[in-house]
This record gives structure tokens, sequence and C-alpha cells, in this order.
């Protein structure tokens, strides 16, 4: 459902802005067919645009990157959600729903021209077939058939005509379908409803342009017009003899040349769909590995080993992506998290490197890298009920000794940290080698992790220790 809503959330942008270029630069000029194009395009791009999505890569230095440490550790904490699909199934519902609404209107008002037409008597003029019907109060075409109405005298029906027939030769109809299954899906959209006025206009003036180039008698083609003023439900898939029916239209018929650089106003749009496109576009975060200074040698790249790139996904036991999987190459800082859709990365990886994947409430996974194919981890639920708390392996290989444990500015013994619920949990972080010891002392030598609790934490009655122990 999101990628459904997000679709028609981009759909309705795209159409906005070739709507709002329109309204602003081009409505009225008298290049009617460029306008036509400038219209056919916007709905086009509404309807692909979104589909496409760019890529723009941010390096992120993993030194400064709280998922980036020698220790495997939860990488993110957060709260049981209630149900995140809720409010996305509610707003799909009322989407499908209008467009359900619309679709049905359309289908009963086309059943009830087709009704007619069986009913009605017909007369072909080439591929035209003329319907002459007393059950609509207004001339209009509808794919290939004009309607109109018998009582009209006969050089009336042929300007009416010869109006009518210029939409069905140049195909207006391709128009009227594309914006009406727009505005379908797009029914809360107010651009959607002012589109098609501005579809069902320029339609208006090509085939007033040619009807005035075939008619013998411009004065008379005008007053056939105002005679035809009359009111009436417009057709979805039909173009009104008298549709927008104002001073501004029959302006428009009078002819006036249009300078070149005028013409060039809908390259407007051009820097604006860049913009668009920007905007829309989905960050691709790659990790600068950072080698630490305490690293074990032997497990570094720089030990001459050939090193290679690593992908893969990460996923539940059910198939969803996990998102915010840790994943770490043991024993070194370099190390990345699963995007949503659970994928990763990781560049510069050792040969004889071991990758460890981490979540809290699943089980850790440790791995050799697969370089030939890409990886897909399956995260298994921790099904040790006891065991809700924050599972840090974290002793240093070279010393034995454990880090330090801090806890809201407090140190700690260092088993309080599988006590802390990961619902008590507001950020974990931790600093070892040279930043450590800048900010905590020789103390911190061995490692610091720092836990911020929420403020519904309850402490247990553990003493602060003595801070020049070792754990």
């Amino acid at each position: 459902m999101e990628e459904f809503i997000s679709y028609i959330l981009k759909s309705s942008i795209w159409l906005t802005l070739f709507g709002l270029v329109y309204f602003i630069f081009l409505r009225n000029e008298r290049y009617f067919f460029l306008n036509r194009l400038f219209l056919l395009t916007g709905m086009v791009a509404s309807l692909l645009f979104p589909l496409i999505t760019f890529t723009q890569i941010i390096i992120v230095d993993g030194a400064t990157d709280n998922v980036s440490t020698s220790v495997p550790i939860a990488s993110q904490v957060t709260e049981k959600e209630l149900n995140p699909l809720m409010w996305q199934n509610i707003l799909a519902g009322l989407i499908i729903t209008g467009a359900l609404y619309f679709f049905f209107k359309i289908v009963f008002q086309t059943i009830k021209i087709l009704k007619s037409i069986r009913q009605s008597r017909i007369d072909n003029i080439g591929s035209t077939k003329i319907v002459k019907s007393n059950h609509f109060p207004f001339s209009f075409s509808f794919f290939t058939y004009v309607f109109v109405n018998p009582s009209l005298k006969e050089k009336e029906i042929q300007e009416i005509v010869a109006h009518e027939r210029a939409h069905i030769a140049q195909y207006h109809w391709i128009d009227l379908v594309l914006i009406e299954l727009i505005r379908m899906i797009q029914w809360m959209n107010p651009m959607a409803w002012l589109y098609s006025h501005f579809i069902r206009q320029n339609h208006e003036y090509l085939a007033d342009r040619s009807a005035l180039k075939s008619t013998f008698d411009p004065a008379f083609y005008k007053a056939i017009l105002i005679n035809q003023l009359v009111g009436g439900e417009v057709i979805s898939l039909g173009h009104p003899f008298s549709y927008s029916l104002n001073k501004k239209r029959f302006i428009m018929m009078t002819n006036k040349s249009t300078s070149i650089i005028r013409k060039m106003k809908p390259l407007i749009v051009f820097p604006l769909i860049a913009i668009v496109f920007y905007a829309f576009s989905e960050p691709k975060y790659q990790y600068q590995p950072v080698q630490d200074e305490n690293a074990d040698a032997s497990l570094s790249p720089k030990n001459g080993d050939e090193t290679k790139n690593v992908t893969g996904i990460v996923v539940q036991e059910n198939g969803q992506p996990l998102h915010g999987t840790s994943i770490i190459v043991s024993g070194t800082t370099t190390g990345t998290i699963s995007d949503k859709n659970g994928s990763f990365k990781l560049n510069n990886i050792g040969k004889n490197s071991e990758l460890v994947f981490s979540f809290v409430g699943y089980k850790t996974v440790k791995i050799s890298p697969e370089f030939r194919k890409r990886m897909e981890i399956t995260m298994k639920k921790d099904t040790v009920e006891k065991d809700t708390g924050v599972t840090v392996i974290a002793k240093n290989d070279n010393t034995g000794e454990m880090p330090i444990v801090m806890v809201d500015g407090n140190e700690k013994p260092y088993k309080i940290i599988n006590t802390i619920a990961p619902e008590d949990i507001e950020s974990i972080e931790v600093l070892k080698g040279a930043s450590a010891a800048e900010t905590y002392g020789e103390k911190a030598r061995n490692g610091i992790i720092l836990i911020t609790t929420k403020p519904s934490y309850k402490p247990s009655n553990e003493p602060v220790v003595n801070t020049e122990k070792n754990y």
C-alpha cells in the first residue's frame, strides 16, 4: 500500500507541475497545437515519471557512524509498533473508492450514449456517423459519432458537424481517455479537474480554427455557438459543441502571429522537471571504511590479503526485509546498516574476514563473506523469553578485559547491560581507542559503552562502581 500511495502522490505532483506551467505561461497563447502537445506530455509524465527514481550517492565517514564499532552491537532499539499499515490502508481505500465511483459514472454515461445510438437515426459522412437524437439538448461528438438535435436546420447541422469532425480527425478522444483515467485515480487533486478543463478548452480552440477555415460565413458559425449555449452535463468522453463558450473563446478565434521566442515558453518546464526528479531521488549511503589503530592487524585488509566488495540482503524468517540490521566486519570498525529494502554493501573486505549481523530481538549471525554472489542473510528471532536485554559481546581480544559501561552518565557493572529491556533504551554508542581515551581517560583504554535510557526507565539498585576496577 505504501508504494501505491507514493505513486499517487508523485503522480499528482507531476500533473500539478505541468498544470501550473500551462496556467501561468501558456493558457493565453495561440499556438494551440503546441499547447496540446504540452498537455499530453504532462499527462504521460504524471503516469510514467513516478515509476522512475534516481539515486544520489552519499559518502559517510565510518568513523562517525555509531554502528561502526569493533564489537557486534544492536544497531537500533525501537518501541513496539502499533500498526503502521492502518492509516495507509484507510487512505488507499478512500482513493480506490473514489476511483471506482468515477469509473462507474463514466460507464453509466457511456451506456446512456450507446443506448441513444441504437434508438436514433444515423447518417454517415465518410467515417463520421451523424446521430440525430432528442435524448441530449446539446450537440457533441463521441469518438466517431456526432450527436445533433433533429430540430436544427440543415445549415446549422453542417457547421456543427464541421466543428465536431475536427475533434474526430485530430483524435482528441485520446486526450480525453488519458485525462479521465488520471482524474479517476487523482480525484482528490484539484489540478486533475482543472487540467481536464485545460484540455477540453484547448480542443475547442483547435476545432474552432479548423471549422472557421472551412466555413463560408464565420459570423453565422459564431451565431450557432451562441444558439447552442444551453445547460447540460459534460460528457466525460465527448466534446460538447458549446463547451467553454465565453468571450475568450471568441478572442482565440482571431488569427494572430506568434513569435519564435513566445513558442519557446514550454521549455520552462525542463528545469522544473530536473528539480522534481532531484527532490524524489533516493539517497544511497556508502560508508568510507576507517581502520582502527587498535584493531587486530591480522584481520585488517592492510596485511596484504585480497579485498573485495560484498553485497546482500537481510530478511526475517517470513521473507520481509529487516531494515536497520547492523553489519560489522569482526575485529574492525568497518560496517554499515541495511536499508529499508534490507540491502547492504561493504567495500574492501578481506577474503578471510568474518561478518557479524545483529539486531535487537534477533539472534546474532556470524558468517564469512561471499564475493561471487549476492548474500542473503535470514535473521531468526531470539525465542529465549528471559533474554530481553541488549546483548553485547565486548571482550577485548588483546587483554581479555571488558569495556566500561556508562548508563545515563553513571558507571555501572558490566552485567547491567543484559538487565535493561530494549524498550527502556533511547540510544547506544560505543567508543574505543583514542576517541574513548581522550574523553574518559586511561580507564577507557578497553573501550566504553554509553547507554542513554528513556525517562520511563526505572534503574535497579546496582551501586556505582569504582572507576579504577577492571571488568
